[in-house]
């Protein structure tokens, strides 16, 4: 068995510059050390906002996918909120949900867009609190582990 390598180059968020404090190349850089070494990739579908409601209050994810954000809000995410952000996440929760999917089918698949955030459920509105521990963790775009779950049990019922 071949294992499934999931990458979307939408992962890397373009709009992030070179220099900011989390490495956005990295994706593109892995995703090329990968392809060089004769790897393929499946490229995922971006996610449905709908998904991305399964973790997150409605008025935040159309914030993120229209980038009207408040500019204290996309502080505390950590990026500016761009158009290329909002492909982002929704490309890197379509890659975190076939993953899964394809795992669960063939034993195990890797999404190459793991690691831009640690998000949490005080994460799911636009209204959490800025002393919560999701705030000072920062990079919390979209919550990708729990919406894959969400949708995994649901495909299984």
């Amino acid at each position: 068995m071949t294992l499934p390598i999931i990458h979307h180059l939408d992962y890397d968020a373009k709009t992030v510059a070179d220099d900011h404090r989390f490495p956005m190349r990295k994706y593109a850089l892995v995703a090329e050390f990968l392809r060089d070494a004769g790897h393929n990739f499946i490229a995922p579908e971006a996610a449905l906002e709908d998904w991305l409601h399964l973790a997150h209050d409605e008025a935040y994810v159309s914030a993120i996918m229209t980038q009207t954000l408040d500019a204290k809000a996309a502080r505390k995410v950590g990026f500016e909120i761009t158009p290329a952000i909002a492909r982002r996440s929704a490309a890197s929760v379509g890659g975190t949900c076939l993953a899964a999917r394809l795992a669960l089918e063939q034993g195990a698949a890797v999404n190459l867009a793991g690691g831009s955030h640690h998000a949490g459920p005080e994460c799911s509105t636009m209204s959490a609190l800025p002393e919560s521990s999701c705030w000072k963790r920062r990079k919390c775009a979209v919550w990708r582990s729990s919406i894959a779950t969400s949708i995994m049990a649901t495909a299984r019922r």
